[in-house]
């Protein structure tokens, strides 16, 4: 497969998860280029919830295949504790794959 269709492909995955997600929720966006400057990963969907009577910043990773590398992983992990000292609020991750 080539490399643009793979990232359409990958686009329309993450359209189709952000339509899902965001009929809950606050919609939470943060600026790729800030956490890459932090050394953090870039975060695909974000969301704030109403969760047992606490609010939550939910983090999701949209991918093709259920895997994340090392690097990556360490990236996100990075990019929730950022967001969580900055939020104040308690971070939970997912990874969301094809339909």
């Amino acid at each position: 497969m080539r490399t643009s269709n793979k990232i359409q492909k990958g686009v329309t995955l993450e359209q189709k998860w952000s339509h899902l997600l965001h009929q809950e929720g606050l919609p939470f966006l943060i600026q790729a280029q800030l956490l890459r400057q932090l050394g953090a990963g870039q975060i695909d969907l974000a969301r704030v919830i109403k969760a047992k009577d606490q609010w939550l910043l939910e983090i999701y990773e949209v991918k093709n295949h259920p895997f994340l590398s090392g690097k990556q992983r360490q990236r996100l992990i990075g990019s929730m504790t950022f967001l969580a000292q900055l939020m104040g609020l308690p971070v939970r991750f997912g990874l969301l794959g094809p339909f």
